[in-house]
């Protein structure tokens, strides 16, 4: 598996990985394949509210998140073991 050039490959330019990368990631095999296939269904469609939404509210300093992108930031928040 080719895990860091995968990672590199999601966060572009940036030097951390952000939310909406972290879900562009799975999207991809082979990490595709460690999400049951209801939550695949919806991750574009995450990724796009994530990224519309933060886009309304750069101008805030700390935005609420809708509930879905808030549970999934809950996730993602789980498992981010360097708090990037």
């Amino acid at each position: 598996m080719r895990i860091v050039e995968h990672v590199r490959e999601a966060m572009g330019e940036q030097t951390e990985l952000n939310f909406g990368q972290f879900c562009r990631l799975f999207q991809r095999d082979p990490w595709r394949g460690l999400l049951p296939k209801e939550v695949l269904d919806q991750l574009p469609q995450v990724v796009l509210k994530y990224t519309n939404y933060h886009n309304q509210c750069k101008d805030q300093s700390t935005p609420a998140d809708p509930p879905l992108l808030h549970d999934a930031r809950q996730l993602f928040n789980r498992f981010d073991v360097d708090s990037s």
